[in-house]
């Protein structure tokens, strides 16, 4: 079986062609997103929110991780958004297909994250495991936002929504629930 050489390899020649290609006014960007917007989704290679929404670089800050899941750390990012650089929206995609599905993730309380003395740490989800693998996007999304909306300590009159993003068409839609 051939193996895949190292992604690494292709890093410098890449680089080369953007700096090369790289408009003048990135340089001069702001760290403040120009649409006080943050994203939450999932690190799955076939998202790709700049395009699929129509963001530029500049416009919004992108949080990234295993189905899309609201941690301590994506909570914390939130807050420094907001308190240090000013956003008041957040949006939360979650998709079709997702590795974090039951049945197509190997996850298992050996996949979650421990102590030291082998205690499971506790998860923003209540009781489950840190893996934060969920059944249904539509319901998951609805989780994301509940937890937000209670343990977020989002400033007030942010603007919360929550979205799915269909893998195969490329189309997102609102999920509308309780606010």
């Amino acid at each position: 079986m051939a193996t895949t050489p190292p992604a690494y390899l292709d890093f410098i020649a890449a680089n080369n062609d953007y700096v090369a290609n790289r408009p003048v006014h990135h340089a001069g960007l702001s760290n403040l997103p120009s649409k006080r917007l943050t994203i939450v989704t999932c690190m799955d290679t076939r998202i790709d929110p700049h395009k699929q929404l129509g963001i530029r670089l500049g416009e919004a800050h992108i949080l990234r991780n295993a189905g899309g899941a609201i941690t301590a750390d994506v909570i914390r990012s939130i807050h420094l958004s907001q308190t240090a650089l000013g956003t008041r929206e957040v949006a939360v995609f979650h998709h079709t297909y997702c590795g974090a599905l039951p049945g197509t993730a190997s996850a298992s309380d050996t996949d979650a994250e421990k102590d030291a003395d082998g205690n499971l740490l506790p998860s923003v989800y209540g009781d489950e495991r840190a893996f934060c693998q969920f059944d249904q996007v539509e319901g998951s999304v609805k989780k994301s936002l509940h937890v937000l909306r209670t343990q977020g300590k989002l400033e007030p009159g942010t603007i919360l929504t929550g979205w799915v993003y269909d893998v195969i068409s490329g189309r997102i839609t609102k999920v509308e629930g309780p606010e």
